[in-house]
């Protein structure tokens, strides 16, 4: 995996996109604190709407988003399945990974491999699952269009010939109350 992992930081430093395994499915992801790779990533995927920046823990979070509500924390911390919060009000991303009122979807990743990956390059990735919107979303590597696999600069080898089935992350915002709403569970 170190040896993996040694391979990727380059392609990511250079503007790169790779396809990666995350807590849920496969994704194509790119450092979400470079312009020129987001911008590549939109393009490939064709739609800038629907990606998750994906930290390795809370104090890489800490620096994009002014307060982490307590409840936030709690859910995060004994929330068993992977778990994406639409944060308002986020700082210090590029301005391209930002939707309304400022807000992205993060996650802290549980993943082994994406924690890994994330502390070596030091900084947050952004992630879109690797498929086109017209098509459903891959359920393992093995279904990833072929024509994705090749738009990326590189394509893990980790964990490719696992068969499981991931479901997609649990999906919450929290309002100005402090009020949380479950977009998808």
């Amino acid at each position: 995996m170190n040896n993996e992992i040694q391979q990727i930081i380059p392609v990511l430093q250079a503007d790169g996109l790779i396809i990666l395994p995350t807590d849920t499915v496969w994704c194509l992801a790119c450092n979400a604190l470079n312009e020129k790779a987001l911008a590549k990533m939109f393009a490939i995927r064709e739609r800038g709407d629907d990606f998750t920046v994906l930290v390795d823990n809370y104090a890489r979070l800490q620096p994009y988003v002014t307060r982490i509500h307590p409840k936030v924390t709690a859910i995060i911390d004994y929330h068993e399945r992977p778990l994406t919060i639409i944060y308002r009000n986020v700082t210090g991303l590029p301005e391209s990974t930002l939707g309304e009122k400022d807000s992205v979807g993060i996650q802290i990743t549980k993943d082994g491999f994406c924690k890994s990956l994330i502390k070596e390059l030091d900084a947050p990735l952004a992630i879109m699952a690797a498929h086109y919107s017209d098509e459903p979303c891959p359920q393992n590597f093995s279904e990833i269009n072929t024509k994705l696999l090749q738009a990326a600069d590189y394509v893990a080898k980790y964990r490719r010939e696992e068969i499981e089935k991931y479901d997609l992350p649990t999906m919450l915002r929290v309002k100005k109350d402090g009020e949380l709403v479950f977009l998808r569970k």
